[in-house]
């Protein structure tokens, strides 16, 4: 609080006064971050608002601090900054917290740039990042505390330059959890103001390019490590969904209802993209006007698909014929511990089960298409042939 820097490099026996030497006096040290790759590196950031100067103060240093060096290209001229953190899996990529949001750079501080995303006003005051489940974690005054997930999209962006607007990219997802902890609860939305879990699944963008307007094929797929395809996705121009009546919404069959979230998910638009995979193989075909009676003190019947084992796969976006494959680690919770084989005779036994519900689905669907073939036969024969039907019934 007195604004000057120490360092000691012998644990604690001798500090040296190393003080940016243009930080006027009192001013607030409020973060000094090591750099998590280089020795004699680190990032310090300093704020004088308690003086009404709201200008912010971010320094590097690569010497353990005999010399130092301003990094605010971008920071706007009264946006003071109270916390800093650097990425330690890709340590180009700083965070800065400031009276106001959170500004990003991927080139180690030589510019600047914001991350509000949804993020509302209000002082950042620190930040803390998760490289296992690749997460942005921020502590804000008085507004809760914030995560921002898929932090491997952000470490692509220190790489690769945009990508043009006329071609398609892909980027590799961050690692896919197979743990209870993420996804939503049928119950959170009774609880009142809660926070919300990560999607369960990988989570995966794409960009598509601006001339794309539905006329050529998109496909999304994932492979196992023997390149066989899991679960492929066609995708497809958004339109404006149709807006139903409650009554017609409450009355569509289960059929409609998964053909509703289908088209939603798999909608694309030209730029930017979203799509979350729910690490399962297909679903088994449904019984067309079947509905699923509720569960009486068990387990939902349910027709979806088993879910993939832990292990490397590969996502695959297929855009007119040109493929862009990205890899994509699926992890399993590390506090599960199922024992060996285990997790592979589950999903042996799942999709058994899976394929005879699928093998027995398909041939009821062409049992009911062959009877309403010969109701409508039927209905069409003379009167008398119908009135024989009518007898044998």
């Amino acid at each position: 609080a007195d604004g000057l820097v120490h360092v000691t490099r012998d644990g604690g026996a001798h500090w040296q006064l190393v003080t940016p030497p243009t930080l006027r006096e009192w001013t607030e040290i409020d973060a000094i971050v090591p750099s998590a790759s280089a020795a004699g590196t680190a990032y310090l950031s300093a704020s004088r608002y308690m003086w009404d100067d709201f200008h912010p103060y971010v320094f590097e240093t690569t010497d353990y601090g005999a010399h130092w060096r301003q990094i605010t290209s971008g920071l706007p001229s009264r946006e003071y900054v109270l916390s800093l953190a650097q990425d330690p899996r890709d340590t180009g990529l700083l965070f800065a917290g400031t009276k106001n949001t959170v500004y990003v750079s991927f080139n180690d501080g030589a510019h600047w740039a914001p991350l509000t995303l949804n993020l509302p006003r209000v002082q950042v005051r620190g930040i803390a990042i998760d490289n296992r489940q690749g997460e942005v974690a921020i502590a804000t005054h008085g507004r809760s505390m914030w995560i921002l997930d898929n932090l491997s999209l952000l470490e692509q962006l220190t790489h690769q330059k945009a990508p043009p607007p006329d071609v398609a990219a892909l980027y590799a997802p961050e690692t896919a959890w197979l743990s209870h902890a993420y996804g939503t609860s049928a119950y959170a939305k009774r609880i009142g103001t809660v926070g919300t879990n990560p999607p369960f699944g990988a989570t995966v963008f794409i960009h598509i390019p601006a001339d794309y307007h539905g006329h050529v094929p998109v496909h999304l797929s994932f492979l196992n490590q023997r390149g066989e395809v899991i679960r492929s996705f066609t995708l497809h121009l958004k339109h404006p969904a149709a807006k139903l009546s409650p009554a017609a919404r409450d009355n569509r069959t289960p059929a409609e209802v998964k053909a509703a979230g289908e088209a939603k998910a798999t909608a694309i638009t030209p730029g930017e993209n979203r799509f979350q995979w729910n690490l399962r193989y297909p679903d088994a075909t449904p019984v067309h006007g079947f509905w699923t009676p509720a569960a009486a003190g068990g387990l939902p019947d349910t027709l979806i698909g088993p879910t993939v084992l832990p292990g490397e796969y590969t996502v695959e976006l297929d855009y007119n014929g040109e493929l862009r494959r990205a890899p994509l680690k699926v992890r399993l919770d590390p506090r599960l511990h199922p024992g060996p084989g285990a997790l592979d005779a589950r999903l042996a036994l799942q999709m058994r089960i899976h394929d005879v519900l699928n093998t027995l689905d398909l041939k009821i669907n062409r049992a009911i298409a062959l009877s309403a073939r010969v109701r409508a036969a039927i209905a069409k024969a003379p009167p008398n042939v119908r009135a024989l039907e009518q007898s044998r019934a």
